[in-house]
């Protein structure tokens, strides 16, 4: 089994911190998400739309776009996370 912890639902805190982080602190901001497991990678299709079902959460302050990279022995891909709120 892959876990938990690489899905959104487990990283929501970590994409609100990081899209809360001003251009002027970091050009860019990368969640990444290593998967050290033997099993069969994720989808890409399918942690992405895990991904788009996290808000960035309330509160009156600018949101950056968070990069997500997916790693697993056998693969790896990435794509961007748009916050809405």
């Amino acid at each position: 089994m892959h876990g938990g912890e690489l899905y959104g639902s487990q990283n929501a805190s970590e994409l609100r911190k990081l899209c809360k982080v001003p251009f002027s602190k970091a050009k860019r901001r990368v969640l990444l998400l290593l998967d050290p497991s033997h099993l069969e990678p994720i989808e890409k299709r399918k942690l992405k739309r895990s991904y788009d079902q996290i808000g960035s959460g309330r509160g009156n302050f600018t949101r950056e776009t968070v990069t997500i990279v997916y790693v697993h022995p056998h693969m790896e891909y990435s794509f961007r996370w748009n916050p809405r709120w």
